[in-house]
């Protein structure tokens, strides 16, 4: 599930780079029904595998994500 979530996500954080967190990535999934994501486990992911970064502590809602150069490339955006 993780595998197939990083796109969903890693995309919405690149729609919101650096100004969203894990509870307005969360509403926007269910905006589009998608539901039951643990979307804390899916960004830590992205983060310890180098195409997300966290700017905070990843447990505390305020954290808000941002991508790294390797997350733009997965994603095909320009650096």
């Amino acid at each position: 599930m993780i595998g197939d979530m990083r796109v969903v996500v890693l995309r919405l954080v690149s729609d919101h780079d650096g100004q969203w967190g894990w509870l307005q990535i969360d509403r926007a999934l269910a905006m589009r029904g998608i539901l039951g994501v643990n979307v804390g486990a899916v960004l830590n992911n992205l983060v310890e595998g180098g195409f997300a970064v966290a700017d905070g502590d990843v447990l505390l809602a305020s954290t808000r994500y941002r991508l790294t150069d390797s997350g733009r490339r997965r994603l095909g955006v320009a650096i």
